[in-house]
């Protein structure tokens, strides 16, 4: 029968310095990493992010105000941090907001069926800790490299455009 062992220890149940070595290795490398992660985010390649200039209720006005002037539909926002306090936990103001243009989102659709994972199109509305407040969005010519489709894909640029716009509307002070 084969000696078979669950456990990293060797038949006198210590545990053999290869494995500490390993052992040690491979958690140093997860603190690093997460030292990296936790406690500032590092800008992606397909995330975007502006700072707003007005408080994080006259952002969430600006944005729900700007996708109405362009004739998007919003589909619905949520509001993290209330959902948060519902079951007695604490969020920092945290809004998504979820929108699109059928005519326009279609079209990516069919030509990718998994672009829809990305759509309706979500903008986020946030405050950190030293109460400044950000509007964050996905670049779609950069996702669209995920779904297999080329970022000059007919209607990207213009929805790149558009939501950069929508962005910035929502940031600028008045």
């Amino acid at each position: 029968m084969a000696n078979v062992r669950n456990h990293p220890t060797d038949a006198r149940g210590t545990v053999g310095w290869p494995r500490v070595t390993l052992i040690l290795a491979t958690a140093l490398a997860l603190l690093a990493l997460a030292s990296t992660t936790v406690g500032a985010q590092e800008p992606l390649a397909n995330i975007r992010t502006l700072p707003s200039a007005a408080d994080f209720a006259t952002t969430l006005e600006r944005l729900e105000q700007a996708i109405a002037d362009e004739g998007l539909t919003l589909l619905t926002t949520i509001d993290h941090s209330a959902n948060a306090e519902n079951v007695g936990l604490e969020l920092l103001p945290t809004t998504v907001f979820l929108f699109g243009n059928p005519v326009v989102g279609t079209p990516l659709m069919r030509a990718a069926p998994t672009f829809a994972l990305d759509l309706p199109q979500r903008m986020l509305v946030w405050e950190n800790e030293d109460g400044e407040v950000f509007v964050t969005w996905r670049a779609p010519t950069v996702v669209a490299d995920e779904h297999g489709l080329p970022p000059d894909q007919a209607p990207l640029p213009n929805i790149a455009a558009l939501l950069e716009a929508l962005a910035r509307t929502a940031a600028v002070t008045p």
